[in-house]
């Protein structure tokens, strides 16, 4: 375990106690603030329960609507539905196809319509016109990456 991590492990009974207080609040404002389809609506009243009854366990679940947001505040992890909001995860960016496309690219994404696909947070290519799909199917271990142009709605699998 990292240093940073132990203190944080350490000061974890604290913040828990803080967040029970105040009826996890500030988990409220931080989701909608990082994760994009809860800043328009500028406050969420979800509510939180902490996974473990463990002093030291950081993680911290909520139904908002459809979806399961969760929140570690030990190792600063953000999931909706299971799935990482900002950049993409290491399954894909490891992923053969992703490096011979992209390289060493870091793309910023949000959750995309289709379930457990990311869609590139900024426009690509072609004066901006351009958004990439991915999916990881975790089965066949496979990556698929569709290249979207906005303006003609042409969608293409990158090989």
């Amino acid at each position: 375990m990292r240093y940073s991590e132990h203190v944080l492990v350490r000061v974890q009974p604290t913040v828990a106690e803080l967040l029970q207080k105040s009826s996890c609040q500030a988990l409220n404002d931080f989701a909608a603030i990082y994760w994009a389809p809860l800043r328009s609506k500028s406050t969420m009243n979800g509510k939180w329960k902490k996974r473990r009854h463990d002093p030291s366990d950081g993680w911290y679940d909520c139904r908002y609507e459809s979806r399961y947001i969760s929140i570690d505040c030990i190792q600063g992890i953000f999931l909706v539905d299971g799935m990482s909001i900002g950049f993409l995860p290491e399954n894909i960016t490891t992923n053969e196809l992703f490096i011979r496309v992209f390289r060493n690219h870091i793309f910023e994404v949000q959750l995309a319509e289709s379930p457990k696909t990311y869609i590139t947070k900024h426009l690509y290519h072609d004066n901006g016109r351009v958004q990439y799909e991915f999916y990881f199917n975790d089965e066949t271990k496979c990556l698929r990456i569709i290249e979207r142009h906005i303006h003609t709605n042409e969608k293409f699998q990158l090989i």
